[in-house]
């Protein structure tokens, strides 16, 4: 069993650790800023050695130090309390019927589960396909010859053609997007040995796909129609874990998987989603940029906007 250094939300804790953890939690995971990536945990050395005075801000989570120790930042709600507020602001309302939790490690590895289970079943009912341009040097024709590459590339070998054509290909970013996400899960040691040899499985049944590096924000951008709705829970999961674990991919010469979850925004996403949820007269935006003037000169981004819905 991995030893634990506990520290809690917005507070400022002595913690003993050694030269090794110290600089992977001051490079690593103090990263202030305005991105979707930022995260601020703070550590200062105390007088005494060996001891540093750690305060993660509004950030909850855990990560893997170089030791093989455990940081893990709890939150000032009840365990509960923030699983319940992670399943509305994603909008998978089973969630909510999930076991009692107690500990901020076993909100990740359910999460996982959730993840492995949503695109097991979605592999199962068969993923989506899309035809892409794609190009390539045949000996035959297919599509559309692009003579200037073809001149340029079989100058001399005439028993080939340079052409482009529609291919239609599992090689999509909607289920790119499935693939990394698993990849990411992959890097951390879970205590369930099932769950480790899902997620493998995933990766080794999505291997073929390109290597993608998308974020949560595009994941936002997706659309869904008849033959992708399908996609909509896996993908909220996956935009989730990319935002709160894809910090172990910035690692530099550290590959230690870490998990973290802003406070601050989650609390107004939960905000936001109930209102949605159960506001009928209003339209209510997140987020949303307005001006105050008519000249547009003047602007503001509340957190929530209402608007009326015939408006």
């Amino acid at each position: 069993m991995k030893s634990t250094v506990s520290v809690s939300e917005y507070e400022s804790l002595p913690v003993l650790l050694d030269k090794t953890d110290a600089e992977f939690i001051k490079t690593q995971l103090n990263r202030p800023g305005s991105s979707e990536y930022s995260l601020t945990i703070d550590i200062t050395p105390s007088f005494q050695e060996g001891e540093y005075f750690v305060n993660p801000y509004q950030y909850v989570g855990v990560a893997e130090l170089p030791s093989g120790r455990i940081l893990e930042s709890r939150p000032k709600v009840p365990v509960e309390n923030l699983f319940y507020m992670l399943a509305v602001s994603i909008g998978v309302s089973w969630l909510e019927q999930t076991a009692k939790l107690d500990d901020i490690t076993e909100i990740f590895e359910v999460i996982a589960e959730l993840f492995a289970s949503e695109s097991e079943e979605l592999l199962q009912k068969g993923i989506h396909r899309e035809y892409q341009e794609t190009e390539d040097n045949l000996n035959m024709v297919r599509g559309r010859i692009d003579f200037r590459e073809n001149i340029r590339l079989n100058y001399i070998m005439r028993n080939r053609n340079y052409c482009r054509f529609d291919e239609l290909t599992y090689d999509i970013p909607e289920n790119q997007v499935i693939a990394q996400t698993a990849n990411l899960l992959n890097t951390w040691n879970f205590r369930k040995p099932e769950l480790k040899y899902r997620l493998n499985t995933l990766s080794q049944r999505l291997s073929e796909l390109t290597p993608s590096n998308f974020t949560g924000s595009d994941v936002d951008r997706f659309t869904y129609g008849r033959m992708t709705e399908k996609y909509r829970p896996v993908h909220r999961l996956c935009r989730l874990l990319l935002d709160s674990a894809s910090l172990s991919e910035h690692a530099g010469e550290y590959s230690n998987p870490a998990f973290f979850i802003n406070m601050n925004d989650l609390y107004e996403k939960f905000i936001t989603q109930i209102l949605i949820d159960n506001t009928y007269d209003f339209r209510v935006e997140d987020q949303k940029k307005i001006f105050l003037d008519e000249a547009k000169r003047y602007e503001m981004k509340p957190d929530i906007l209402l608007r009326f819905k015939n408006s």
